[in-house]
């Protein structure tokens, strides 16, 4: 739903969804950020110099941007991830 409503503007292969657009669940979350990316939707719950921690919702397993041994998945194609 994220991407059809944000969707990716060239030469940007990512959006930052804006607070007041994020979907309940996310908010709920309390993420530093949402952004819409080429391979999927990233929350970023807790920013660090490599990336932080928080949740990629992927289209694909195989197109997560981190190797999958960085993830947990605590629900169908929902994966937790921390600096890697």
């Amino acid at each position: 739903m994220l991407a059809t409503h944000h969707p990716l503007r060239p030469p940007n292969d990512w959006v930052d969804v804006p607070v007041g657009r994020w979907p309940p669940t996310i908010a709920s979350l309390e993420p530093h950020s949402v952004t819409v990316h080429s391979w999927g939707v990233d929350i970023s719950v807790k920013p660090y110099f490599d990336g932080g921690w928080g949740y990629h919702v992927a289209q694909n397993e195989r197109r997560l941007p981190m190797p999958i041994g960085c993830y947990s998945e605590p629900l169908q194609d929902v994966f937790w991830h921390g600096p890697c």
